[in-house]
């Protein structure tokens, strides 16, 4: 099995303001990343920012 992988970085203006606004847009992006076939594989904050990784079969 092949796997492709992508990271994608969200910004600290994402992270400010209320936790349940955050938590929307996350929860938004990465439902719409598994509907395409991606699986969330880890996730790593840096700095005020947070990068998620993800995977898919080839």
């Amino acid at each position: 099995m092949r796997y492709e992988y992508k990271v994608i970085t969200l910004k600290g203006s994402v992270w400010g303001g209320k936790p349940e606004k955050k938590d929307q847009q996350f929860q938004s992006e990465l439902n719409q990343l598994g509907m395409l076939g991606w699986q969330l594989v880890g996730v790593t904050p840096i700095a005020q920012n947070v990068q998620a990784f993800l995977k898919r079969e080839k």
